[in-house]
């Protein structure tokens, strides 16, 4: 099976006609029009790779790169994407499997610093009480999903649209490699495929299928967010959608899948109950002086930008500048980006 695998031509409802066919049988005999029942083009696919192709080259291959492969008859393959009508037959990985307490959290590329803040707030949340966190490494909440849970020293799981060996997007290469060392990068797709735009839907289903909840951030009624959502409501699995402004068009999907029976979560907690895990006992930040105590006041539930922090405290922008650093380690204040800061 892996030896077929390694052409991504070959599809995985070709991959499945070889394993119920019997892949030995298949690499001996190939498959014929008639019996196939599937285009020629993928027969031809499977004929070549089995011509072509040297097995034990192609493994050896996967392992010099430091990737793994695993076929959905071993008993390491995850459970609960086993129980998804279309299971991958094969899948690459690299780092360490990590199959108990998943929620996929996935949300818009083109994220609004209201989904920004959410995912910042929440995802560390879920990391720290225990949960494992998959998404799709894709630009946006993806990425702030995987970095919240590698920041609390949880684990992650990231699924791609590509093989292991090309990393897409190219600007997340060093959270690949983060990744791959508190938890796993995976992939049904074989060595050198690229990131072709209807990989995603695919990668989509897995991401769905390995855990036992999705957690949408944000979504358009187009979004590949969307279909994440939608997978996991076919799979029977646990929905939970961020409430949005209706007037947003980021906000439309979010909005329908909670129409559509998804549990809506406005903290944390919403989730981790389902669980089974007791609430988290959160520390009450404690200024460390006047100045601090001065910022943190001045600042609510509404963005604020330096200058504007300077005009109602009458202190120093340089000063403010320092103690807001502070104030943002110790994780009081949260950061949304061109010197605009919101009280956590």
């Amino acid at each position: 099976m892996i030896a077929f695998s390694s052409n991504y031509l070959i599809g995985p409802r070709t991959l499945k006609l070889i394993f119920e066919s019997g892949p030995k049988k298949v690499w001996l005999n190939g498959l014929k029009l008639g019996v196939a029942k599937i285009p020629q083009k993928n027969i031809n696919a499977v004929n070549e790779t089995r011509l072509k192709l040297n097995p034990d080259d192609y493994i050896s291959r996967v392992e010099k790169l430091g990737f793994k492969v695993l076929v959905n008859t071993e008993k390491s393959y995850p459970c609960l994407l086993k129980e998804i009508p279309d299971p991958p037959i094969v899948l690459y990985y690299i780092g360490e499997l990590v199959m108990k307490n998943l929620v996929s959290v996935v949300g818009s590329r083109k994220c609004s610093q209201y989904a920004k803040q959410v995912t910042e707030t929440i995802a560390p949340d879920l990391s720290r009480a225990g949960l494992t966190i998959v998404s799709g490494m894709a630009l946006g909440v993806d990425t702030m999903a995987h970095r919240a849970a590698l920041s609390s020293q949880g684990k992650t799981l990231a699924v791609l649209g590509s093989g292991l060996d090309t990393i897409y997007p190219s600007s997340n290469k060093s959270l690949y490699s983060e990744i791959a060392k508190n938890g796993a990068v995976i992939s049904e797709f074989p060595l050198g495929t690229p990131p072709l735009k209807y990989n995603f839907p695919q990668r989509n289903r897995i991401i769905a299928g390995l855990a036992e909840s999705t957690l949408i951030i944000e979504a358009d009624i187009h979004s590949g967010s969307l279909i994440t959502g939608h997978f996991a409501l076919d799979f029977n699995r646990q929905v939970y959608a961020i409430p949005g402004d209706i007037t947003r068009n980021n906000s439309r999907g979010t909005n329908n899948l909670i129409k559509l029976g998804a549990k809506p979560v406005t903290e944390s907690q919403d989730i981790l109950i389902d669980y089974g895990i007791l609430p988290i006992e959160k520390k009450l930040y404690l200024p460390k002086n006047d100045t601090e105590r001065t910022i943190y006041e001045v600042l609510g539930d509404s963005p604020l930008y330096i200058d504007k922090i300077s005009e109602l405290t009458g202190l120093d922008a340089i000063l403010i500048s320092q103690s807001i650093t502070l104030l943002e380690l110790q994780g009081a204040i949260i950061n949304l980006g061109n010197s605009t800061y919101i009280r956590k």
